[in-house]
């Protein structure tokens, strides 16, 4: 049977498939400027299979896949979700990092900073200064705040402001509620004063472009690693391992 590799599509499969081809994996069909949406390339030795780098953790820790190369922060995502998900108020899959698998850090080759954005034409001088101010505010309305990293976010405000509490929509409510963006994000941080929310920002052009700036003190670097189930003794994948290191 074949080894299965997973590797991320979006903004990590350009400069994923460059690193791939300056260590001799080739893969032309992964490559973004064909244009085609390939989610399974075979070759001889093994099946590539494409996916988002927020799924990959996923697939990893239950199995599916026997390694990915997935982004860092996507992994704290899976990890932060995992801890708290319920569903219809069961706890859902629950996997130990240790249990799920462990991450080797590749050669950097692309990096990227999750930061807390909000509209230009706030007051606030830092993220603290803004939250204090809604702090005092009636609190009667929740604070909303989108953002497709959830469970980053609820762990940075909870580390930031322990006087309030953070809710997640639907599973709890609080002084705070974050709402889970599936994209397009800085198009609902768009509206109101106190709009903000934790944004994978790599170049800036599209958060200067909606008319956001960031919190530089929320500034977190991540970049890409890659993950290897736990337990497993995949021969393939461990001279993979070694080729890309």
């Amino acid at each position: 049977m074949k080894s299965v590799i997973g590797l991320p599509s979006g903004k990590l499969q350009g400069p994923t498939y460059e690193f791939l081809s300056e260590r001799g994996i080739k893969l032309p069909d992964y490559s973004p400027e064909l244009g085609i949406r390939n989610y399974r390339i075979e070759t001889d030795d093994a099946v590539f299979v494409i996916d988002t780098s927020r799924d990959l953790p996923k697939r990893v820790a239950t199995g599916d896949v026997d390694a990915a190369i997935a982004g860092e922060s996507e992994i704290q995502e899976f990890l932060g979700e995992r801890a708290t998900a319920r569903i219809n108020r069961v706890r859902s899959v629950f996997y130990e990092a240790s249990e799920a698998f462990y991450v080797r850090p590749l050669p950097p080759y692309l990096t990227w900073k999750l930061v807390v954005l909000v509209r230009k034409d706030a007051k606030d001088r830092t993220f603290h200064d803004m939250l204090k101010r809604l702090n005092a505010r009636d609190m009667r309305m929740p604070l909303i705040s989108w953002t497709e990293y959830p469970y980053s976010e609820r762990s940075l405000l909870q580390e930031l402001i322990p006087d309030m509490t953070v809710g997640m929509y639907p599973y709890s409510d609080g002084d705070v509620v974050i709402m889970a963006s599936s994209g397009a994000t800085e198009s609902k941080l768009r509206a109101g004063d106190s709009s903000f929310g934790l944004e994978v920002v790599s170049s800036g052009k599209t958060a200067e472009l909606n008319g956001l700036r960031p919190f530089s003190e929320t500034e977190k670097i991540y970049r890409p690693v890659m993950m290897q189930g736990i337990g497993t003794n995949n021969g393939f994948v461990k001279e993979l391992v070694k080729q890309l290191e």
